[in-house]
């Protein structure tokens, strides 16, 4: 992917929040190309699988389920995530995940019979 200065790398990362913030432009820039150390604004499914550890057609399948944001681009009909689309879904797995883990512990305290 890309190292610390925002050059490709073939280098292998471990998916995780850290990785994904050294890809972030600040809002309200519209860099669309890798230049001079910025990093890309938009990713591919295979950067956003490697990202979260998962397979490209599982990214696929977020974007047709909608679960996580992205455009399809003209032709050929290939997808894109802004980075900042892809921390928001983090974020939700995140919260959905303790949310589950609240509702498991709520039902753990009902008395059984």
């Amino acid at each position: 992917m890309f190292d610390m200065g925002g050059r490709l790398s073939t280098k292998r990362f471990a998916g995780d929040i850290a990785t994904l913030r050294r890809w972030q432009v600040p809002s309200g820039s519209c860099h669309h190309v890798h230049v001079d150390g910025l990093s890309p604004r938009f990713l591919t499914p295979a950067d956003v699988a490697e990202v979260l550890a998962v397979s490209p057609s599982q990214v696929l399948k977020y974007l047709r389920d909608r679960e996580l944001r992205g455009i399809k681009l003209p032709g050929k009909g290939e997808w894109r995530v802004e980075a900042n689309a892809l921390e928001d879904f983090i974020r939700a797995r995140y919260a959905a995940t303790q949310g589950d883990s609240a509702d498991a512990e709520r039902s753990d305290d009902i008395p059984r019979r």
